[in-house]
């Protein structure tokens, strides 16, 4: 169901271009088939040559051995170096008010206080086996 072409409507492309056309740039034809198996054939020649390298270097990285590699000497890791301070003694106190406002922490305080009461459970001395207490004792005396 296509419409016919108005009686004044000029096909721009016919069979064979005129020498106007020609003048004006026009493709005469089209691409001949053997540039465009040409075309075809390269693109196909370098993604194989891309394949077989990749299947190279894959035999190749099977063949290596899979055993760890010493990795310590290059993965050293080194402490940074120390702050250079101009003025120590105001990070100290610094420091010491931030260590002194975790200490005030509810639960250490708990803790501290749960230990002052119950002591560390070692009151007692721990009884000697009587080859270890009899030179205790001599030495004692």
């Amino acid at each position: 169901m296509t419409r016919q072409l108005h009686v004044e409507t000029k096909v721009q492309r016919g069979d064979h271009p005129s020498d106007q056309q020609r003048e004006h740039g026009y493709e005469p034809r089209d691409a001949s088939p053997g540039k465009v198996m040409l075309g075809i054939a390269c693109f196909l020649g370098l993604m194989l040559v891309g394949l077989a390298f990749a299947a190279g270097t894959l035999r190749w990285l099977r063949t290596q051995d899979d055993q760890p590699r010493d990795l310590a000497p290059v993965m050293v890791i080194s402490p940074p170096l120390p702050h250079l301070l101009a003025e120590p003694q105001p990070a100290r106190r610094r420091y010491d008010a931030a260590m002194e406002r975790h200490l005030k922490n509810v639960a250490l305080t708990r803790a501290r206080r749960r230990i002052i009461e119950r002591g560390w459970g070692e009151l007692e001395p721990a009884s000697l086996p009587e080859t270890v207490a009899r030179p205790h004792r001599e030495a004692a005396r």
